[in-house]
């Protein structure tokens, strides 16, 4: 594509579309797109295009669906009120009243939004007007300024959408080649969560949709990537891993602002218990930590028929029973309904294909990762040397 816009007279840059931050792929820029933008106050641009984002649709899609290329002219988008909710399940970690204050004290539009968008996605070169078009893998950065204009060049719009309905720029020419799109976080989700949690990431899913669909994405992205920026240098990677479990056997995760994780009395017994293993626990030798676990399940349970209780963990521990999975998804479930996959996958209870030794994932690279002295590296180093 790149040759071919450069064979018609366009100045054109390419920028590698997966550079983008991975915490921030749910709200990576739509494939089939192109995005106006002016740093020059461009008469030209500033006139052809009014507020509403242009839709074309393809009803000769090969695999029977509408394909859809969205065009936007960047000065004209307006900043809607995005719900922060969303904003915090994705990115957990960052302050909520520090998003709050970002996003309500952002007004940049015009130069300083253009400028901030081209930052994000990774671009310094020397084209200061005209259009980015997203296709799969690359983001293509084409010069259209007031004089290719006026000497007669063809708009890129136009060459664009000639060829989308040529079928030329679809994202989805067949389905071995559209690896670089994001797959849907709802799609083929795992089994094990609950109708609750499914909803929940159902709508958070819509939502970033209609960010993408209506514009308002091209003006909060430069603003989450600032924010995440930010924050990462300050991080303490010690503090990511740190599980609190307070005197009233909350479960608190520091790092992502104090949150308390959602468990019932039982299921928040077996997750704490993890907690004390950061190694792991054989999950066929539960048996092993019972007086442990029912002790933990006593001071957190309000119930008052400790027959009951001491069934219950009877039958959690038995060799052949299969009641702790429950536990396990549902421990899966509640970090899910808290944050994105891309940070739960770290705190719930799980382990490699197979094996039957279950952990915390952030708990047993911390653990893995002390085990290992400066002695112990020293010793690797010499041995390589």
């Amino acid at each position: 594509m790149e040759k071919y816009l450069q064979s018609l007279g366009y100045n054109v840059d390419v920028i590698d579309k997966t550079k983008n931050h991975k915490s921030l792929s749910s709200f990576d820029l739509v494939e089939n797109t192109i995005v106006y933008f002016d740093l020059l106050g461009d008469y030209y641009l500033s006139e052809v295009y009014d507020n509403k984002p242009i839709e074309v649709k393809n009803e000769m899609s090969k695999h029977g669906n509408e394909d859809v290329l969205r065009i936007y002219y960047l000065p004209k988008i307006t900043f809607q009120e995005i719900d922060l909710e969303v904003l915090k399940y994705f990115l957990p970690h960052l302050n909520y009243d520090f998003i709050t204050n970002q996003f309500s004290n952002n007004n940049s539009i015009y130069l300083n939004q253009n400028k901030s968008l081209l930052e994000c996605i990774g671009y310094n070169g020397n084209v200061k007007s005209g259009v980015i078009i997203v296709k799969r893998h690359n983001i293509y950065i084409v010069e259209h300024t007031n004089i290719n204009y006026l000497s007669g060049q063809l708009d890129p719009k136009e060459f664009i959408l000639k060829d989308f309905q040529a079928e030329v720029l679809l994202s989805f020419e067949s389905p071995e080649n559209n690896y670089f799109s994001r797959q849907e976080f709802v799609n083929k989700i795992e089994e094990s969560l609950d109708d609750e949690t499914r909803q929940k990431i159902d709508k958070i899913n819509a939502q970033i949709e209609e960010f993408k669909n209506s514009g308002v994405l091209m003006h909060i992205l430069p603003l989450l990537k600032q924010t995440l920026k930010k924050y990462e240098t300050e991080i303490d990677l010690d503090s990511i891993s740190i599980i609190q479990v307070d005197n009233e056997y909350n479960v608190i995760l520091p790092y992502f602002n104090n949150m308390i994780v959602p468990l019932s009395h039982l299921t928040k017994a077996i997750y704490i218990l993890f907690t004390r293993y950061p190694e792991g626990i054989d999950i066929k030798k539960l048996y092993n930590y019972k007086n442990e676990l029912r002790n933990l399940y006593f001071e957190i349970s309000h119930q008052e028929n400790l027959d009951k209780m001491e069934q219950t963990i009877s039958d959690l521990v038995e060799l052949n029973s299969n009641v702790i999975y429950t536990h396990i998804s549902r421990i899966k479930s509640a970090f899910y309904n808290l944050m994105d996959k891309f940070y739960a996958d770290n705190y719930i209870v799980t382990s490699d294909y197979g094996s039957q030794i279950k952990s915390i994932p952030i708990l047993l690279k911390k653990e893995v990762d002390e085990d290992i002295s400066d002695e112990d590296i020293s010793d690797i180093v010499n041995s390589i040397f």
